[in-house]
């Protein structure tokens, strides 16, 4: 963990289970499932850094199609999946 004094709160490294995510999602485009899940289950940092890139790649999409990412939001909870 990375401790940033002046706010006084905790972060975790950026580099923190990154390259286990970018393994998972080639793992389930090759629909790999015991290759993925023995990555998902080695290492602690995978499903908050995961949700950390999909929440970064929802917030671009929303950017480039100039619709306030809010509205992405609520559109994918709706929907119930990814469908754009």
């Amino acid at each position: 963990m990375t401790v940033i004094a002046d706010q006084g709160r905790q972060c975790a490294d950026e580099t923190d289970g990154f390259g286990t995510v970018i393994a998972m999602a080639e793992a389930a485009d090759c629909s790999n499932m015991t290759w993925w899940n023995s990555i998902r289950t080695s290492d602690p940092h995978a499903a908050y850094v995961s949700s950390q890139v999909l929440a970064e790649l929802i917030k671009t999409l929303a950017h480039r199609e100039g619709i306030p990412v809010a509205d992405v939001w609520d559109h994918l909870r709706r929907a119930g999946r990814i469908d754009f």
